[in-house]
């Protein structure tokens, strides 16, 4: 097989470039977080402003270590510790179960919507997701939010 100078390699593009989903990745894919970025940052905001008067108000007004100075200094650290993991919350994968976007995995005519499997010895009923065209994992959901099947849901999608 000969390859001439006009041929080109094929276009090769990350798999977060390509997915159907309403996330948004950051960092080259490396970070995920929810479709609506201003819920972030307005509870950034809410939780800034709700700390900024005792450190505008109170500090200036700390002469000495005292028990008000280890109040503010706790207080310090609990706000940072909430700003951490806050972000760490935010940007993390919440348990995105991949979507099968070929033709040939959809739900054949005439078949039901659930299967059941056996895991531990216990009979569980697996449901087809007609979105991410795949069965469900138990206690996973679909998120209508973020378009994605989500192992064991939580509120994840806000933030």
């Amino acid at each position: 097989m000969f390859i001439t100078k006009e041929a080109k390699a094929p276009l090769l593009l990350p798999l977060y470039r390509v997915y159907e989903s309403n996330n948004i990745f950051l960092c080259q894919g490396k970070v995920i977080t929810g479709p609506n970025i201003f819920h972030l940052i307005f509870t950034y905001l809410i939780i800034i402003i709700s700390v900024l008067p005792i450190y505008v108000i109170i500090c200036p007004y700390i002469e000495s270590f005292t028990i008000l100075g280890s109040i503010i200094i706790a207080l310090t650290v609990f706000f940072i510790l909430v700003l951490f993991f806050l972000t760490t919350t935010a940007f993390c994968d919440p348990g995105i179960i991949p979507k099968k976007n070929y033709v040939d995995l959809s739900l054949p005519k005439g078949r039901t919507a659930f299967t059941t499997a056996k895991i531990n010895g216990t009979v569980i009923k697996q449901y087809w997701c007609v979105h991410c065209n795949h069965f469900k994992e138990p206690r996973s959901k679909h998120c209508y939010t973020c378009n994605n099947c989500v192992t064991k849901f939580d509120h994840h999608c806000v933030w």
